[in-house]
């Protein structure tokens, strides 16, 4: 889960967004 995070940060949140969804 550590890289979903730093993905979304990398991706302005959009992907942990997406994950989050």
């Amino acid at each position: 889960m550590s890289k979903i995070i730093k993905w979304g940060i990398l991706g302005s949140g959009r992907i942990a967004h997406e994950f989050a969804e």
